[in-house]
């Protein structure tokens, strides 16, 4: 089981407007998102430098706490369903410190995401794009 690339990188704002008006005057990025609305609280605001290929997500920091940026990886439907049950297999603790269930499984509603930590307690997602497929395999697959 390989990830495919890095999807983009979670990043702790206090307006995300301002950041991507930052982002893109020093660094060349722009809004890739259509769907996205960057006055929406709990949501990214997804921008990228090279037409989406590896993306930034600006996120409101809240509550002003010093939050771990996460790194996305992508990867496909049918790879994102054999990781699932690998992480099924193995003691990998989701975000809330339990143990890793199909529960864990996010429904963004165009993509699916699982969060969980690495052993030194740094944030990883796996995401995949390849909504239909993996909302056809959870629905028919015994193992999820």
């Amino acid at each position: 089981m390989k990830v495919e690339q890095i999807d983009h990188i979670h990043i702790y704002v206090s307006d995300k407007i301002e950041a991507a008006n930052w982002y893109k005057k020093v660094l060349g990025f722009e809004p890739i998102n259509k769907y996205e609305n960057p006055l929406e609280e709990s949501g990214p605001y997804t921008l990228s430098s090279d037409g989406g290929n590896t993306n930034i997500a600006l996120f409101i920091n809240r509550d002003n706490t010093k939050h771990k940026n996460t790194i996305a990886y992508k990867i496909s439907g049918n790879n994102f369903i054999n990781f699932v049950e690998h992480l099924n297999s193995l003691e990998v603790k989701n975000v809330e410190g339990n143990l890793f269930s199909k529960k864990d499984i996010i429904d963004h509603q165009y993509s699916f995401s699982i969060y969980f930590y690495d052993p030194y307690s740094n944030p990883i997602e796996i995401i995949t794009y390849h909504y239909d497929l993996v909302k056809h395999l959870m629905a028919t697959s015994n193992n999820l």
